[in-house]
């Protein structure tokens, strides 16, 4: 009889273990839902944001064409302006703090509670291109050595719109 009781109670621990695991699978299965739904909203939101800089940058340089159309060849400054104004929408939108310039290098500095930029697309940037490095601070930093202002002015959007 005690061997019995024994049995029992043996097989009701097992069953109620069984039923803790299979509770404990079901809601790590609902977080896993839960994250996996934020990570689509997120993706989805910076899906729009990109679209939305797309858009941009193509009013910019529909904006140019219909200057230059209308009243021919545009002054250099003109043009600058316009890459200026083409590079703080991007950096506004993908959540850029600030980017200064010196005479040897234009820092970017993030603004790392809010921006959606992923860290590897940062590295494997730093890897692939001459003259740019990451600062311990997570500044991405690009050296102006040899470039004139159009070209940096190049260089600068290039760059935000591989971020992007």
């Amino acid at each position: 009889m005690a061997d019995l009781r024994a049995l029992i109670e043996f097989i009701v621990a097992i069953v109620s273990a069984y039923f803790l695991i299979k509770i404990e699978n079901v809601k790590q299965q609902k977080d896993i839902a839960t994250l996996q739904s934020r990570v689509d909203r997120l993706e989805q939101k910076q899906n729009e944001e990109i679209r939305e800089i797309h858009g941009f940058i193509r009013e910019i340089r529909d904006m140019i064409q219909e200057l230059e159309d209308r009243y021919g060849k545009l002054p250099i400054q003109v043009k600058r302006l316009m890459s200026i104004a083409e590079i703080k929408q991007i950096a506004q939108k993908i959540r850029i703090k600030n980017i200064t310039s010196s005479d040897k290098e234009v820092i970017i500095s993030f603004d790392t509670d809010r921006t959606t930029i992923k860290p590897d697309v940062l590295i494997n940037m730093v890897k692939s291109q001459n003259g740019l490095r990451l600062s311990p601070s997570a500044n991405l930093i690009l050296s102006t050595e040899g470039m004139g202002q159009d070209q940096l002015l190049q260089k600068i959007k290039n760059i935000l719109q591989e971020i992007v």
